[in-house]
């Protein structure tokens, strides 16, 4: 359960009747900002449940604009907010009551930015955590201060919280609230089970055999395999070495086979050419939907990226493959004991070789992270939040 805020008794706001708070919530105006994809489905998961509730602008950029385009809900994008100045002259301008903002793990992120001017102007901000890791460092500067903290921060469940207070976040701003995307996605899932979307297959088959959707990422590539990789900095591969690695297992294992390669949001198509042969269809796409693309694929393979939870919930044999992992392994669907992880080719080949292909046959238990309730436990939030102030 998230926790309760200590309130003013006294605050008339309180003791008004339902009739009354209604129409103060009713014009409530929520901005969501966010610039990567993770805080960007939390948020329109939020606003799509209560944008009859409340008035939502959501303002966006980078990673997080085509989960907002492809959201339906309106939005703006926010390229043009590069300076503390630019974000104090937009909340000028919006005057929301509250501030619903992502995560931004860079320090000149939009997030940032947006925060601090909130600060500043004094209007109430809550953030929302996607992932299981980087708590502090969401919110530190360069000089390790906190000065990018909302009032509140939501937590999918109890070990993120857990987590969060153990890397130095303030124990009374942490509330454990569910994870709103994560809660769609299993919604979508029980839709699919009822709608039996077998031939919305958003691409094509190029090859007989399985269908293996591979998740791309963006690795730094300066840091595979240098110095800095052993001291935690990177994780000793990159997306390209992963992709060929994951070829030669996949060639190794099954005759033919289609391979359909989801691209980061933030990567250029002319970066990751196809990799395939006369056995292998491979196909690179970048905008397509992740559920329909889960459901269709026999196997879904990625490295750390937080959509393997995603395709875990949906029931399609998930692994993370990791060749040369260095350090920390930051997989949190590893981490969680969800799916199982290999660090050496021969090992995922072992793995490929036991799969049946029988589809969708061990659906999972709607787990507490995405509980059905995520939404409107962040929601109670802004509510309480924009009561107190």
């Amino acid at each position: 359960m998230w926790h309760s805020f200590e309130v003013d008794p006294s605050d008339w706001r309180l003791h008004a009747s339902k009739e009354l708070r209604s129409q103060l919530l009713a014009q409530l105006k929520v901005l969501t900002v966010s610039s990567e994809p993770g805080g960007a489905k939390n948020l329109v998961a939020v606003a799509q449940e209560f944008n009859e509730v409340a008035v939502f602008k959501n303002c966006c950029s980078r990673g997080a604009v085509p989960v907002f385009k492809a959201s339906g809900l309106k939005y703006e994008q926010a390229g043009h907010i590069n300076k503390l100045s630019d974000a104090v002259a937009l909340l000028q301008t919006v005057r929301p009551d509250v501030i619903l903002s992502g995560r931004g793990i860079d320090p000149a992120s939009f997030e940032r930015r947006i925060t601090r001017a909130a600060q500043t102007l004094q209007v109430p901000c809550i953030g929302v955590i996607d992932e299981w890791y980087d708590y502090r460092k969401n919110y530190e500067d360069a000089s390790g201060n906190l000065t990018g903290l909302p009032d509140i921060v939501c937590c999918p469940d109890n070990q993120a919280r857990q987590e969060a207070i153990h890397d130095g976040l303030p124990v009374d701003i942490l509330h454990v609230t569910g994870s709103p995307a994560l809660a769609s996605v299993f919604d979508q899932r029980e839709r699919y089970q009822n709608l039996k979307p077998a031939g919305l297959n958003p691409v094509s088959r190029e090859a007989e055999g399985p269908v293996i959707v591979f998740l791309s990422e963006i690795i730094r590539p300066e840091l595979v395999g240098s110095p800095a990789s052993q001291h935690g900095e990177g994780p000793g591969y990159s997306e390209h070495s992963v992709r060929e690695s994951l070829r030669d297992c996949l060639e190794g294992v099954f005759g033919q086979f289609s391979v359909i390669e989801k691209l980061h949001p933030s990567s250029g198509m002319q970066d990751y050419p196809a990799l395939g042969t006369k056995t292998i269809g491979w196909q690179t796409v970048k905008d397509k939907d992740l559920g329909l693309l889960f459901w269709q694929a026999d196997i879904v393979v990625g490295m750390r990226t937080a959509a393997l939870i995603e395709a875990w919930l949906y029931g399609t044999a998930t692994v993370s493959f990791q060749p040369g992992l260095i350090g920390e392994n930051r997989c949190t669907a590893v981490r969680k004991r969800l799916i199982p992880c290999f660090s050496q080719p021969g090992s995922l080949e072992e793995w490929l070789r036991s799969q049946s292909f029988e589809r969708k046959m061990s659906l999972v238990a709607r787990p507490g992270f995405a509980c059905r309730e995520a939404a409107g436990n962040v929601f109670s939030v802004l509510e309480n939040l924009a009561v107190r102030h």
